[in-house]
C-alpha cells in the first residue's frame, strides 16, 4: 500500500541476486491537483536479477513515461573463446568491452547460449567461476562461439500478476522476459505500444530471455498498441491467451 507521486527514475529496481518478491497495493500515479505531467519517466518496476517467484497484485500505474513492469535478465556476450572451458564475456549494450556485474552469475548457475540473430538456443554451460569477466565453465550440451548471447537462467522468476491497472503509459504495460507467468484480472488502457509484450531483445537492449509458459486470461485491454498496431506480441511458445 505504497503510493509514489513523483519519481526521478525507476519506481522499484530489483538487482541480482534478490529472491522472491511480492508487491501488493503499489500505486504510481501523478498526485491529483498537481502540475506533474507524469509520476515518473522511467519504468515503474524494473527487474534485472530476481530469482524464485514474483507476485504483483492490486497495483495501479498511470501516466508513466516507460513500461509499468519490465522483467528480464542481462545478456552477456561471448567476446573471446580462451579454451574449451574458459571464455570472456562482456556487457556490450554501451560498449564492446562493457563490464558485467560480479553478480551476473555465480558458481553452479546454468547459462543458456543463444544465436543473437535468430535467438535460437544453441547450447548450455554450468558456471565454475566468474572473475573480472572471465567465465570458467563445464559444458552441458550444444555449442558456443564468439558473439553468442548468454542468459543466466537463475534470473528467470515465475510471475503471478493479479488485479492490476495500467493506464496511459508511453511504452508497454508489462514486458515479460521469463518463464511460467500468469497475468489475470488486469485492466490496460491507453498504452502507445503493447499492453503485454513477451519478447527478448538480445542485440538492442541486451535483455533476456525467451518466454516459456505464459497464461494471459480474464483481462480487459482497450486502446493499446496504437503505435505498433498490435495488442499482444508473443515471440516464443506455450503462450495461451
Amino acid at each position: 500500500n505504497v503510493t509514489m507521486y513523483s519519481i526521478p527514475g525507476m519506481g522499484i529496481v530489483v538487482l541480482p541476486k534478490c529472491k522472491n518478491l511480492t508487491i501488493d497495493g503499489l500505486k504510481i500515479v501523478a498526485k491529483e491537483g498537481s502540475n506533474n505531467l507524469m509520476p515518473g519517466n522511467c519504468d515503474g518496476i524494473h527487474m534485472t536479477g530476481l530469482c524464485g517467484k514474483f507476485v504483483m497484485k492490486n497495483c495501479v500505474f498511470d501516466g508513466l513515461g516507460d513500461d509499468a513492469l519490465n522483467v528480464h535478465s542481462i545478456v552477456g556476450t561471448i567476446t573471446e573463446i580462451i579454451d574449451n572451458f574458459t571464455m570472456k564475456c562482456n556487457y556490450c549494450k554501451k560498449s564492446p568491452d562493457g563490464v558485467l556485474s560480479k553478480k551476473w552469475c555465480e558458481i553452479g548457475d546454468i547459462i543458456k547460449v543463444f544465436d543473437p540473430d535468430s535467438m535460437s538456443l544453441t547450447g548450455s554451460i554450468r558456471v565454475v567461476s566468474f572473475i573480472d569477466g572471465i567465465l570458467k565453465f563445464e559444458p552441458v550440451f550444444g555449442s558456443y562461439k564468439k558473439g553468442d548471447a548468454l542468459q543466466n537462467t537463475a534470473y528467470s522468476p515465475s510471475l503471478e500478476i493479479d488485479n492490476c491497472v495500467v493506464r496511459n503509459t508511453r511504452a508497454r504495460g508489462f514486458l515479460i522476459q521469463t518463464k511460467d507467468a500468469e497475468v489475470k484480472n488486469c485492466t490496460f488502457f491507453g498504452m502507445s505500444s503493447n499492453a503485454i509484450q513477451a519478447a527478448p531483445s538480445f542485440k538492442f537492449w541486451y535483455e533476456a530471455g525467451p518466454v516459456e509458459n505464459l497464461y494471459v486470461h480474464d483481462n480487459v485491454i482497450e486502446k493499446c498498441g496504437m503505435r505498433e498496431k498490435t495488442i499482444f506480441l508473443a515471440s516464443q511458445y506455450n503462450c495461451l491467451i
